[in-house]
């Protein structure tokens, strides 16, 4: 029997991102109106563009000529091309890392073995190249480290001070609704993430370690109202935009390989196609690994080597090409475009955003 477990809740952490789309009205940017100016719209899409070779270097010679870039398979003119971008090429709004240290979703165990890891590799580099900052989301909120710092010591100093904090069950003991519950304040959790990021000048890495939250969707778990449906398409669109327009890369890192993640992997799998339409959302629409392929991040699962999958991530912030297109109005509103991006250049890989969702 199928159960209907979609919520409110759930959007509680959209809303405000819902509503900052709405007042913009645009792709890429604010707008304003008065009594006496006409609506007046940005239609810049800004595109951060990591580029690798099979090894996964970066690639530090590209020019614009060596780019195409194609918006719904339709060729478009780059306006705006800035060559390869670096942590020490940029130092007035470097590329900041948040690691985000879920407590909420882990085994107890593999969230201590994650902490123990993530402090060792912190106190290990002892000094970064880029800010880094360290976000705990717990039971009970979220709790945002203020101020970025490049030192590894005080981070991992900072990382075992914080404690474990507090959960009332562990996940193998919950039933079907305290995994919805769990899935329900995760997703607000990244809201509140994201939009606080969204603020700050340039990019932003944001690292999740661990599974992430239970994908509660199939046709023996859910059945969804059309309104139901709606609300998770409007909630997709607003976290695929923002995440681009804040120049947020989201990353989803599991260090524990074991057959939890490979069930996870299965699921998630089955999630990514992108979601044009209001009737193919399904709540797994929202899941971690999902909104992170598609903000142009990874999905890191397969290995137990914390520090060299997190290493792999931050490796992005290194090198990077900004490119930017001037789209056209959209029909309706939420009107879902696919991105790709092609390099003249053989044996290379081009990671972005995989899409955006236009507005008339």
């Amino acid at each position: 029997m199928a159960i209907n477990r979609f919520a409110p809740i759930l959007l509680i952490s959209c809303l405000a991102i819902s509503a900052q789309a709405q007042q913009s009205a645009s792709v890429g940017g604010t707008n304003t109106q008065t009594a006496n100016k006409p609506l007046t719209v940005d239609r810049r899409v800004q595109l951060d563009v990591v580029v690798t070779d099979k090894s996964g270097k970066p690639v530090p010679d590209l020019t614009l000529q060596d780019f195409t870039l194609l918006d719904n398979k339709q060729p478009q003119t780059i306006t705006s091309f800035k060559q390869l971008q670096s942590v020490t090429s940029t130092p007035s709004t470097p590329t900041e890392v948040v690691f985000v240290v879920d407590q909420a979703n882990p085994l107890f165990s593999d969230l201590a073995y994650e902490r123990k890891e993530l402090a060792a590799f912190f106190k290990k580099t002892k000094t970064f190249a880029m800010p880094i900052s360290i976000v705990l989301f717990t039971d009970t909120g979220v709790q945002i480290q203020q101020t970025p710092t490049k030192d590894g010591e005080a981070l991992s100093a900072m990382l075992i001070q914080a404690g474990q904090g507090l959960r009332e069950a562990n996940p193998t003991s919950e039933d079907f609704y305290g995994m919805q519950r769990r899935d329900q304040i995760s997703i607000k959790a990244l809201g509140q993430i994201v939009m606080y990021e969204a603020k700050k000048p340039g990019r932003k890495l944001v690292i999740w370690l661990g599974l992430g939250w239970p994908i509660l969707s199939g046709p023996s778990i859910e059945r969804l109202l059309p309104q139901q449906k709606q609300d998770i398409f409007n909630s997709v669109a607003s976290f695929t935009n923002v995440l681009r327009q804040g120049r947020i890369t989201l990353y989803s890192v599991n260090p524990l390989a074991n057959t939890q993640g490979i069930s996870r992997r299965l699921t998630y799998d089955t999630q990514m196609a992108p979601i044009t339409q209001m009737y193919q959302a399904q709540s797994g629409s929202l899941a971690l690994q999902v909104l992170a392929e598609h903000s142009g991040g990874k999905v890191l699962d397969t290995s137990s080597d914390l520090g060299a999958m997190v290493s792999e991530c931050m490796a992005d912030a290194n090198a990077y090409y900004t490119l930017s297109f001037d789209a056209k109005p959209a029909e309706k509103p939420n009107e879902y475009h696919s991105l790709l991006i092609k390099v003249d250049r053989a044996g290379v890989v081009a990671r972005t955003n995989t899409g955006y969702y236009d507005q008339p």
